[in-house]
């Protein structure tokens, strides 16, 4: 007897269970017609009163898809539940419903505020960049030549880097450290940044500028390891540089790619104060610096290389504003970092 209601009682809850699961396939397919014939008629009002194709229409709905789907599925279960359970079903729904809704209400907030501090950061990076950015024009403006080799520097600089492999973080140290790496020299009374010689009594100024020029672009949040390549780009292999007389791997890399991109421009520019070298002298010049202490004899031939593959013009008519890409490094620096 047991038995026999047993199986009877299973078969029912077997019956009831695939009626469930066919009305939820209908409900579920009955949303998904319903979504799709919303989906072509409200296309085809978009195609005839903005032309808006239905190719671009369809590439804007895909990404809504997962969502359709979960509420699609929520619905579906809430149905099936009501069949089976009835009307206190819908109570627990309701209850289910509002606690989602405060959660939604919850995240929306949570990312305007997080969108306001994203846009107040974005303000502040771009205020301190852009002081860096005015204090280059304004040397500029002091020194005509400045704002070419500067980014001259940086093109160079970042060639430089990607022949070397770095990582796309070093690549862009180096880059920005080249920008910026005469910066320092806005402290310089006009009577130094015009001279042809440096007089005795002006060497401790000359020697100070890495230091306030790192001073400078460290004050930027996220810049510190281009401070860095800025503050010891003027140490010599042999230990004979400054401020600190690094000697070697000691100094950072960033730093000694600078030393060899600064030096050779600055020998082959057009508008050098002095008859200026041919890349060939130039690049003789530095194997000459590099056979000395000054410059990191290794870099100096992968330089060479570079150039002689890539052509000499590599940093011809080179442009500040376009180098340093001053949009693009507001937003980079503003994001989050991860931790």
């Amino acid at each position: 007897m047991v038995r026999v209601l047993a199986s009877d009682t299973h078969t029912v809850h077997s019956q009831q269970l695939s009626q469930s699961v066919i009305f939820g396939l209908i409900v579920f397919g009955a949303f998904l017609l319903f979504t799709g014939l919303n989906f072509v008629l409200v296309g085809l009002d978009l195609l005839v009163e903005e032309g808006r194709s239905l190719r671009r229409q369809v590439q804007e709905f895909i990404p809504l898809l997962s969502a359709e789907f979960a509420t699609g599925a929520i619905a579906t279960i809430f149905a099936v539940a009501y069949i089976s359970v009835g009307v206190p079903i819908l109570f627990a729904a309701i209850g289910v419903l509002l606690i989602f809704r405060q959660l939604t209400v919850a995240l929306l907030r949570s990312e305007d505020r997080a969108e306001q501090i994203g846009a107040r950061s974005r303000q502040l990076v771009g205020l301190q960049l852009g002081v860096l950015r005015t204090l280059v024009r304004a040397l500029g403006m002091r020194d005509e030549t400045t704002g070419r080799h500067a980014a001259a520097v940086a093109r160079y600089a970042k060639a430089l880097a990607i022949e070397l492999h770095c990582s796309e973080e070093e690549v862009d140290t180096v880059h920005a450290a080249g920008l910026l790496h005469e910066i320092g020299k806005f402290t310089w009374p006009d009577r130094i940044l015009h001279a042809d010689v440096i007089k005795g009594e002006d060497l401790a100024i000359v020697r100070n500028h890495p230091q306030e020029g790192a001073i400078l672009v460290g004050a930027l949040d996220g810049y510190g390891e281009v401070a860095d390549a800025i503050l010891y780009h003027h140490e010599r292999i042999d230990g004979g540089g400054y401020p600190a007389g690094l000697i070697g791997n000691e100094i950072p890399l960033a730093s000694r790619i600078l030393a060899i991109c600064s030096a050779y421009d600055t020998m082959t520019a057009r508008e050098t104060f002095s008859s200026p070298m041919t890349p060939q002298e130039g690049m003789v010049e530095l194997r000459h610096a590099a056979g000395h202490g000054q410059l990191d004899p290794e870099l100096v031939e992968t330089f060479i290389a570079l150039l002689e593959r890539e052509g000499t013009t590599l940093a011809e008519d080179v442009d500040f504003e376009t180098e340093l890409e001053f949009e693009r490094r507001v937003r980079q620096v503003a994001q989050p970092r991860s931790t």
